[in-house]
């Protein structure tokens, strides 16, 4: 009984910090966009990811959004993800600066590319 209290703690929070970072728009369009294939996703993703591993205390939210836009310009072909953490960052005191840092930061790692399609989605959120 403990573990399914903190399960629903961790679900809430999860959705509260992803409203907070996307606005209360993202978390309904996420699930009406995963609803009718995978009906769990949406509340997996906000538990796990932002109720569990971004609240976590020995980062900063700013410095977690800066991570994942570098992760993400790795990756490659995800400018939908790309272009909301940057807004995301961007809202938590990022500087246009430090996002585009961050991008740059891969290029080594994942190549120039990937480095230079990320900062075309960057472009369009600036």
């Amino acid at each position: 009984m403990m573990r399914r209290k903190k399960m629903k703690t961790r679900l809430e929070a999860g959705y509260e910090l992803f409203k907070q970072l996307h606005g209360a728009h993202a978390g309904d369009a996420l699930v009406a966009a995963t609803s009718d294939i995978c009906p769990d996703f949406a509340d997996m993703n906000a538990e796990i990811g932002f109720g569990m591993i971004f609240n976590r205390p020995n980062l900063d939210i700013k410095t977690r959004e800066l991570i994942v836009i570098s992760l993400c310009a790795a990756l490659g072909d995800m400018p939908g993800q790309l272009c909301a953490h940057i807004e995301a960052a961007l809202s938590c005191g990022a500087t246009k600066d430090e996002c585009v840092e961050a991008i740059l930061q891969v290029s080594l790692y994942a190549g120039f590319a990937r480095v230079s399609n990320a900062l075309r989605v960057a472009k369009e959120v600036f």
